[in-house]
């Protein structure tokens, strides 16, 4: 008889649907690189047979039609867009309250898991937790250490730690600054940011005369965008610097680039593209490039947090890749993919010129087959598996924990 009721029991679990909602507020616009991170890591979950949440916010039709037209390729069958108009900040919130609620209601006899961008909004969800039963997992980037975190900040980021029941590091350099802080990590796993292979592989290699450096992304002060021009200052005349990025429509990315064009005297060596869409990057914007530029400064940010988008998506093309010798990049590539140097414009220069002079052909085939690992499919079978085994917490937190510093 004991033998039978177990047997329904284990029918009962594997019947369950496993459901996630991913509590953060993405754009439509699709022009950061949270909201395309979130997209394409999350839709592709959805066809691991997890029931996937998101919500999204425009601005206007067009934009809801961008992001409908951008998951289509990639979206599973268990995929559900909470669409909302973009509202201020604060009604946006409520609204993304009210679909968690509705969530945790329709999925209450289902294995649920919760997903928080660093510790945003962590003491409401944790209020949540008190009344139903769902895994908390926090996702860490660029304002998830120590340092730069609001917990880390108020001195209590073991009690934020200790409140997850597992964490999800998206570089091994985040791990690695963590415990040299002394914090005691919940249940981890790493993952990368991932990247569309089909697309990125298309992005082929300009083969000689004018030598084209390329860089692809947002423009935070940590990415260190002016190191760029100072390097492009040093070269020769036969090099020039092609950019794409900053937000989309944004009369101050123009601004900023423009900026750094007239500061460094070289207006005349520079194509800024502005934002282009992501599906369009691989054709419009990478191929025909020398050379894929990684800069970065000597901030935590830099160092250790970032897991770089576009280094990753570099990796797929057949195009060399110069990046700052930082933990967050060797995390992710060796002198096997990729020439690595310090963050100063006369080596960046030099590895510039070096990518452009010698020959390649062995790394960009070593950076290909890495690229592999970092592939949307693969990432989402990871997480997949992670989250189905990982076991909720059973310890309480320890309440008003201080680091000792």
């Amino acid at each position: 008889m004991s033998q039978q009721k177990s047997d329904q029991n284990t029918r009962k679990i594997k019947q369950r649907k496993r459901t996630l909602f991913y509590f953060y507020a993405i754009s439509s616009r699709l022009d950061s690189g949270s909201t395309l991170q979130i997209v394409n890591d999350y839709s592709r979950l959805s066809e691991a047979n997890w029931h996937v949440h998101l919500a999204a916010f425009h601005a206007n039709i067009n934009d809801r039609e961008r992001l409908s037209l951008y998951i289509q390729p990639q979206r599973g069958p268990s995929l559900t867009i909470h669409n909302h108009k973009d509202r201020q900040k604060y009604t946006n919130r409520l609204i993304l309250i009210v679909d968690f609620l509705q969530w945790l209601i329709t999925n209450l006899a289902n294995e649920k898991v919760c997903v928080l961008r660093e510790d945003k909004h962590l003491g409401l969800i944790k209020a949540f937790q008190k009344i139903a039963d769902f895994k908390l997992v926090s996702e860490i980037h660029e304002a998830g250490l120590p340092e730069t975190s609001r917990s880390g900040k108020r001195g209590n980021f073991q009690g934020f730690l200790n409140s997850l029941d597992g964490i999800l590091l998206t570089s091994n350099a985040q791990k690695a600054h963590i415990k040299t802080k002394e914090y005691s990590l919940p249940n981890c796993i790493i993952l990368h940011n991932g990247v569309e292979l089909r697309i990125f592989a298309q992005a082929k290699r300009k083969s000689n005369g004018h030598k084209i450096i390329t860089y692809t992304g947002m423009f935070n002060p940590w990415k260190n965008i002016p190191l760029l021009f100072q390097s492009l200052q040093r070269l020769p005349e036969e090099y020039s610097l092609r950019i794409a990025g900053g937000k989309m429509n944004c009369l101050d990315s123009s601004r900023y680039i423009q900026n750094l064009c007239t500061e460094y005297g070289v207006a005349d060596r520079v194509d800024f593209r502005g934002y282009v869409l992501r599906e369009n990057l691989a054709q419009e914007v990478l191929s025909g490039s020398s050379v894929l530029a990684v800069p970065l400064d000597n901030s935590i940010s830099a160092m250790y947090a970032t897991s770089p988008m576009k280094l990753i998506e570099y990796l797929a093309t057949q195009i060399p890749i110069v990046a700052v010798n930082a933990p967050s990049i060797r995390s992710i590539v060796t002198e096997k993919e990729a020439l690595l140097c310090d963050a100063n414009p006369e080596a960046f220069a030099k590895a510039i010129t070096n990518a452009c002079n010698e020959d390649q052909t062995q790394r960009v085939r070593h950076a290909n087959e890495l690229a592999k690992l970092y592939d949307h499919g693969n990432r989402a079978e990871q997480l997949s598996s992670w989250l189905e085994i990982l076991p909720r917490r059973s310890q309480k937190p320890e309440k008003g924990y201080r680091k000792k510093e």
